[in-house]
């Protein structure tokens, strides 16, 4: 594995930075909004705010000219509404009635931004209205969720999806503002594969669309995808690509994606506590409290200094690596590559940003870490 571009993945007084603690690199993040441009052009996509949760990170894609922004909880939405974000998704249905009395108080305090709840069963469209008729019959915007090929949550393309979607268009208390799909399904690492897979997808819900229009429904906007999918719905017209993890990348994609030129942005700091010489191994503080621990324990971290090393055990607040030959010594830093970064961000309360001499410049709160 390596990273792509020549950054100076260094950082400067490692004594005055606790350890775990997560570093972001300034020059990376600059750089992976200019690929996203490049690529697709970020006016046609819906960034993922899951992966960064930092009102810093919105407003940074904000001035680069992003759509606007998908949300997975009540604080992210929170989040990029306080960042004057104007276009938002809620990409999570709710049914509790203190979540959506949340929600409709926040449509309510910002008016002049678009929130879309996502709707894939008349139990949501339904408790939706219900909270809208309690906050005086206001009208809420909501999309369409499609269930295209993940089964987590939707409708399949089908007459209950229209039968569904006609229902919204009905309601008095309902905006219906299009339509929203994720393929987490869709992992290849080739990308003639992933775009194969990608295209039945795209036909779907472009014959869907053509469907709803002979009914004289309108189809406000389609988004759809994730970071391994994105640019095939975004170069389509009327859709919207939606990555997330494109922000700070991360170990997996590094590999898995080769053909995207995004960088990791995001490391984890962390120092060696112990070492073992009979067994060529070192302990770290990078327990399983300090990056995620989803993957399986190899492919969880990647050690940028040493890009042999083997994470072969991990406790709550211990790492063990396996060194192929050089055993750092007691004391030693290193800045390891999260496998996956999302659940990693939301394990500190802000993240160092570093510029390209290693010095620290700025600090990002992880402004929606909590959830509501």
């Amino acid at each position: 594995m390596s990273v792509q571009r020549n950054f100076n993945y260094q950082l400067q007084q490692k004594e005055n930075i606790s350890t775990p603690s997560l570093v972001l690199f300034d020059e990376v993040l600059h750089h992976n909004i200019v690929v996203l441009d490049e690529m697709v052009g970020v006016r046609n996509v819906f960034l993922h705010v899951k992966t960064h949760k930092a009102i810093a990170m919105v407003r940074l894609q904000m001035a680069a000219g992003v759509a606007g922004f998908k949300c997975s909880t009540l604080s992210e939405l929170e989040m990029v509404l306080a960042a004057g974000a104007n276009d938002a998704i809620l990409a999570f249905p709710l049914m509790q009635k203190t979540k959506l009395d949340y929600l409709i108080s926040m449509i309510l305090r910002h008016p002049e931004a678009r929130v879309s709840a996502i709707i894939s069963k008349q139990q949501h469209l339904d408790a939706l209205e219900a909270a809208a008729s309690r906050a005086g019959a206001i009208r809420v915007s909501a999309m369409l969720d499609l269930n295209v090929g993940m089964d987590r949550t939707g409708v399949r393309i089908g007459s209950d999806a229209m039968a569904l979607y006609r229902s919204m268009t009905r309601s008095p208390l309902i905006q219906a503002a299009g339509i929203h799909a994720y393929d987490g399904h869709i992992t290849g690492t080739q990308e003639a594969m992933r775009a194969k897979e990608a295209k039945p997808i795209i036909e779907a819900l472009k014959q869907f669309q053509h469907q709803l229009r002979e009914e004289d429904i309108e189809v406000v906007r389609t988004v759809a995808g994730g970071s391994v999918t994105f640019p095939y719905y975004a170069r389509e017209e009327g859709m919207y690509g939606s990555p997330g993890t494109c922000a700070y990348w991360d170990a997996n994609y590094l590999v898995n994606l080769p053909d995207m030129a995004f960088c990791p942005a995001a490391v984890v700091h962390t120092q060696i506590i112990d070492r073992d010489e009979l067994r060529n191994t070192v302990t770290t503080d990078l327990g399983s409290k300090a990056i995620a621990s989803d993957y399986p324990v190899e492919l969880r971290a990647h050690v940028m200094e040493y890009p042999n090393a083997q994470l072969i055990h991990q406790s709550e607040e211990h790492g063990v690596f396996l060194m192929e030959n050089t055993l750092p010594c007691i004391g030693d830093y290193m800045m390891v590559i999260p496998g996956h970064i999302c659940p990693t961000v939301a394990k500190y309360p802000g993240a160092y940003v570093v510029d390209g001499q290693g010095s620290v410049i700025d600090y990002f709160d992880h402004t929606a870490r909590d959830r509501k």
